[in-house]
């Protein structure tokens, strides 16, 4: 092998490296920010008050995204 290929697949070998770390550390912590549970009686009152823009039911779990807070003009 000449050099320029193997200095290539370093390359390779340390992109791949960042890809499993990123996806091993980071991706979960960002994910897990995101949901929180909350009991049906908050969910029920969210419907009515017009703050939840979805919904999806699946199985025993209620998933939804709340509307998000529109800045006033």
């Amino acid at each position: 092998m000449n050099k320029q290929k193997k200095s290539l697949y370093n390359y390779y070998l340390i992109a791949l490296i960042v890809v499993v770390l990123l996806n091993w550390v980071l991706f979960p912590f960002l994910s897990s920010q995101r949901i929180k549970d909350e009991s049906y009686s908050t969910f029920l009152d969210q419907v009515e008050e017009r703050k939840v823009d979805k919904v999806q039911i699946q199985d025993n779990t209620i998933s939804y995204t709340p509307q998000r807070r529109r800045p006033k003009v």
